[in-house]
């Protein structure tokens, strides 16, 4: 796909970065290639296209490598097939993100790389910023970034820039690839994001981040004992809160982070309760959002969002929202309709100039009441008990202890002809 997008004249829909392509190299000339041929001509033509386009560097020869295995017949016919599609940039992106999707479902870890379309969705919107820099420090196959660059909302702002970290060279490049795709723009880099220093990070408005759930041993001894774990350090069998510290290392003065994890370091105790205490005074936890379990559909795991600021005194309150009662669960999948998702933007009251509450689900609970309770920040923990009106209850036993002997009086008289047969 990837391949049949740079090889031709710039006339797609999606605007996409320029490319230079030599009539050679372009399918209708390599399609031409003898029998028994045709992938070697492909690998040549791939490689000349990178060489020519630092953009493409490492995207075209390397997946190539297993084209050898497949029928040159069958190559020939797809390749033709998706060449002569229209309209053809929607066609191309279309297939590879059913193949990249399709190779998710075969492997069910690769399924960590891809944030689930209505976790996107409330992160996006709850970063609510169109402008300025987007980081996503493990981003995976970038869809969250991506969201951004193609949200609805972006068309207010083009002033953004997005950025990229991956460990993993094979998930870098589908995100690359998918991105030159989209005609969008990005700035990815390959790297352990621990191992960045914190001065080297970028100071991002908007950090949207889900990282691989459960990590252990994830680092060395200098990494654990770093001293940029400004709130405490994570303990090495679990990466969690170090995410969400790094989350809060490369944001800009008024920026804003979202990052995704299950409800586990919210209520552990030991370091991660201290952890959590010393965020919670200083007041960089802005909302919890509880949703349900199976929001992945390689997990049962619930998950949590954290709505994160930079450090605030005047903080005095984390707005608790639980979610893990909305939507519907398919026959592999939790889902949210359009309205619940409004409705856990609208309960969040990220724009502060309008919060708007949602006493069902959503409640502001105050930083000393969050302290107390061990520092626990799973939102249903705070769900309000609801107001017993005790003197109405007296009085209703109080009825029913008339009712009740005139009723069982009653009872002893009936005719046992009038009793239902069943």
């Amino acid at each position: 796909a990837v391949y049949l997008r740079a090889s031709h004249e710039p006339n797609l829909l999606t605007p996409g970065p320029p490319v230079q392509v030599s009539g050679a190299d372009r399918w209708d000339e390599v399609r031409r290639a003898p029998k028994g041929k045709l992938v070697a001509a492909l690998t040549r033509a791939a490689t000349n296209i990178e060489s020519e386009n630092e953009v493409l560097s490492g995207l075209l020869a390397v997946p190539l490598e297993g084209a050898h295995t497949v029928d040159e017949a069958v190559l020939r016919h797809l390749l033709d097939s998706l060449n002569q599609s229209e309209p053809q940039d929607a066609v191309l992106v279309d297939f590879f993100e059913h193949v990249v999707s399709s190779a998710s479902e075969l492997d069910r870890f690769r399924g960590e790389f891809s944030t689930p379309d209505d976790v996107t969705e409330l992160m996006v919107r709850f970063a609510g910023q169109r402008e300025g820099t987007v980081l996503d420090p493990a981003c995976g196959h970038a869809g969250l970034l991506l969201s951004v660059a193609t949200h609805p909302d972006r068309e207010q702002s083009e002033n953004m820039r997005l950025i990229g970290y991956e460990i993993n060279a094979d998930v870098l490049r589908v995100a690359r690839s998918r991105f030159f795709l989209y005609g969008e723009t990005a700035e990815f880099h390959l790297d352990n994001v621990f191992r960045v220093p914190v001065a080297e990070l970028p100071k991002a408005d908007v950090v949207l981040l889900d990282p691989p759930l459960g990590m252990s041993d994830w680092g060395d001894a200098d990494i654990y004992v770093d001293e940029r774990w400004t709130y405490g350090l994570p303990p090495r069998k679990s990466a969690d809160l170090a995410w969400v510290q790094l989350a809060l290392q490369a944001l800009a003065e008024n920026g804003r982070a979202v990052v995704v994890t299950s409800t586990g370091p919210t209520f552990r105790s030991g370091t991660e309760a201290q952890i959590r205490e010393a965020m919670i005074r200083a007041g960089v936890v802005e909302a919890m959002v509880q949703l349900p379990g199976r929001m992945r559909a390689d997990t049962s795991i619930p998950l949590v969002l954290w709505v994160l600021r930079p450090p605030r005194d005047t903080t005095q309150d984390i707005r608790m929202v639980d979610a893990s009662v909305l939507g519907s669960t398919g026959r592999s999948q939790h889902s949210f309709e359009d309205e619940d998702v409004d409705r856990i933007v609208a309960a969040v009251g990220t724009d502060e100039r309008s919060p708007r509450p949602d006493a069902e689900i959503a409640w502001a609970v105050r930083l000393d009441d969050v302290v107390a309770n061990g520092a626990v920040l799973e939102p249903s923990r705070y769900r309000p008990v609801p107001a017993v009106d005790l003197q109405s209850v007296r009085q209703r036993v109080e009825e029913i202890q008339v009712e009740l002997p005139a009723a069982s009086s009653a009872a002893s008289t009936w005719p046992s002809s009038s009793w239902p047969i069943r």
